[in-house]
Formats: structure tokens, C-alpha cells, sequence
């Protein structure tokens, strides 16, 4: 191990996160065609059942 901070997001998080960004807002019952970075760390934020912990510019 280098040390260091720990990883905030696990693998399966990140999983999710990929899968979710790469995913039509629309199919998630969002109201616009395209994710930005503030959308789409605002989903990421109340999506109920998970907590997903990242920055801005960690998501992007």
C-alpha cells in the first residue's frame, strides 16, 4: 500500500456511478436529454438506498 487517503467510492460504487453517467437522464425519470456535472452529482446525491460520496471534480 503507497498510503495515503482513503478511497471514498468503493468498486461497486464506482460501478454505479459509470453505469448512471452513462445512462439517458430520461430513462432515470429526469427531466432533460444530456447530464451535466451538477445534475449529475444532485442524482447521485438523493438517489435512496445507496450514498455516494464524491466531489464534483472527482466525478469529473
Amino acid at each position: 500500500m503507497a498510503g495515503g487517503r482513503p478511497r471514498l467510492l468503493s468498486p461497486d460504487d464506482e460501478d454505479f456511478v459509470v453505469r448512471t453517467a452513462t445512462t439517458r437522464p430520461t430513462k432515470l425519470s429526469q427531466p432533460f436529454t444530456r447530464w451535466s456535472i451538477r445534475k449529475l452529482l444532485a442524482y447521485l446525491r438523493k438517489v435512496h438506498g445507496r450514498v455516494i460520496r464524491i466531489g464534483r471534480e472527482a466525478l469529473r
